[in-house]
């Protein structure tokens, strides 16, 4: 499975990268199964969840299921 990561502004800069694409070999995968894979986006985005938005194809996870939000083959996230 292909899912697009798109950083912005901070996190980016940050983090030092803005696009990456992450491929999973799993029939589901969650949102915290993509940051498990990116371990420096993790740590960021998970000591500090309020300073952070992750939009799942422009909807707020906190509107979806949270980190626990199943991504379809594609997502951008």
């Amino acid at each position: 499975m292909l899912i697009r990561i798109n950083l912005y502004m901070d996190i980016a800069k940050k983090l030092k990268w803005s696009k990456k694409d992450v491929h999973l070999d799993k029939e589901t995968i969650t949102v915290r199964d993509v940051l498990e894979s990116l371990e420096d986006l993790r740590e960021l985005v998970l000591s500090n969840p309020d300073d952070y938005m992750i939009l799942i194809n422009g909807i707020n996870m906190r509107l979806l299921k949270g980190l626990d939000t199943v991504l379809p083959d594609g997502a951008v996230i």
